[in-house]
């Protein structure tokens, strides 16, 4: 059976480029034995705080290879969030980073201790169990306290495999991945996904729109993924003004974008493909074409089944997780996504919005992404979410709105009553400098206790 270690030392890329590091998948895979052969023997899991950088990236496929469970980190994890994360396993976790991040930390190992090359790998190891607990991949989704999502490797190269069927590329291709690996999106739609086609990798150390800019200009990559924040960063930013060398795929993933938006990254050459997934489900449905209605993300991914209850999606696929650490086994069950979507004759499936997250206005239900949507609409707005008030006990809408240029509150509303039915029309409109987001992008929406 495939698992992780030998998709990296079967993989025909050729490079990949992380920073200003050039490696190949056998360099890399030299260094995940040598960290397989210190990690193998103990299992406890790895909290690794994942950098987008090569010695990360052996440990990562070192732990697979040894049958170490890992648990995922940002680099940059706070001590609240490692307890946090504890907590969600239900056991105590061996802390890996590196050196520079770990300091004095105790029972630590740092990135750089696992793969020195001054002590030779043991004796081959034994090939780890494909359907065994392997990732911990943490999410909060846009509310509340992390959980962590279980994946076996044969889910994860499932997962994989679901985008290089999806996307099919040449050879030659390159792609950009600008997205923190430590996100299942980066890892197994990005590195993972070139790993198996064979694609060489531009891996950014971290997203910065010149940066993105500048690997445009030097790999003219066909494919690159994104969040609603980093394309709209790239377009505020105008680093891209001048166009791309050659049109580029650009997977967008963790929210909808509007239709303008979508239509002035194409006019650059960036084609946006929006796809809709879940850290506990990999990808559910993709786009093949560009659609300009707000929701709308295309047809279910290969291998998925899909089926409706009162409006809410429930999927089986093929990278579905084993369940959440310190729950029951959920592999084989339908999984409920919480979102209320559309599917429609031809198999296109529409997002109307979290099924938690609509607002009960008078006993009628306002999807706040249909209100959002309006908003994003006017010229003068940015940004919008639209969120519930408490006022003497009923709900109503408000619009949190980052304004491009100068709009009175009378004016967004009067568009608003354009486009949308009364009772969906905000109450109100609060100015904000930025809308609250998850560490991804994610807008983070309020959560049932605050409403």
């Amino acid at each position: 059976m495939k698992t992780l270690i030998t998709l990296l030392r079967e993989s025909a890329t050729p490079e990949l480029r992380i920073g200003d590091a050039r490696t190949t998948p056998a360099a890399i895979a030299a260094d995940a034995d040598r960290a397989a052969a210190r990690l193998a023997g103990d299992d406890r899991p790895l909290l690794l705080q994942l950098r987008n950088h090569p010695a990360d990236i052996a440990v990562l496929f070192g732990a697979a290879a040894a049958g170490r469970p890992v648990v995922l980190a940002d680099p940059q994890a706070n001590t609240t969030l490692i307890a946090q994360l504890e907590r969600a396993a239900g056991q105590q976790l061996v802390r890996c980073a590196t050196a520079s991040v770990l300091g004095e930390a105790g029972d630590a190992l740092s990135v750089e201790s696992l793969i020195d090359q001054g002590a030779a790998p043991a004796a081959a190891l034994p090939s780890p169990d494909a359907f065994a607990p392997f990732l911990f991949l943490p999410t909060s989704g846009s509310m509340g306290a992390p959980k962590l999502a279980v994946h076996h490797q044969a889910a994860l190269l499932a997962g994989a495999e679901s985008y290089v069927a999806l996307y099919p590329l040449r050879d030659d291709a390159t792609v950009l991945l600008p997205l923190p690996l430590v996100h299942s999106f980066g890892l197994i739609g990005g590195l993972f996904h070139a790993l198996a086609a064979g694609h060489s990798v531009r891996l950014l150390e971290r997203f910065t729109p010149a940066g993105f800019a500048a690997a445009v200009e030097e790999d003219a990559p066909a494919l690159c993924l994104g969040t609603p924040l980093v394309h709209q960063l790239l377009l505020r930013s105008r680093v891209l003004a001048g166009g791309l060398p050659s049109a580029c795929l650009a997977l967008s993933s963790g929210g909808p974008l509007a239709p303008d938006v979508i239509e002035q990254l194409a006019e650059i050459g960036l084609l946006v493909r929006a796809i809709y997934g879940s850290t506990e489900t990999g990808v559910i449905a993709a786009q093949a074409g560009q659609h300009l209605s707000p929701g709308t993300v295309g047809a279910a991914a290969p291998g998925v089944e899909m089926r409706l209850v009162e409006g809410e999606l429930l999927v089986r696929t093929p990278g579905r997780f084993l369940g959440w650490a310190n729950g029951p086994a959920t592999a084989d069950a339908w999984h409920r996504t919480g979102d209320r979507v559309r599917l429609d004759e031809d198999g296109t499936v529409t997002v109307l919005g979290r099924k938690s997250t609509f607002i009960n206005v008078g006993g009628k239900k306002v999807n706040p992404t249909v209100v959002e949507s309006v908003l994003e609409r006017h010229p003068s707005v940015l940004e919008a979410m639209a969120v519930p008030r408490a006022v003497e006990g009923e709900q109503q809408v408000v619009a949190l709105v980052v304004a491009a240029s100068p709009v009175s509150d009378a004016d967004l509303i009067a568009w608003c009553r354009e486009a949308l039915l009364p009772y969906e029309v905000p109450a109100a409109i609060d100015r904000v400098d930025a809308l609250p987001r998850t560490d991804n992008g994610k807008l983070r929406r309020p959560t049932e206790e605050t409403r």
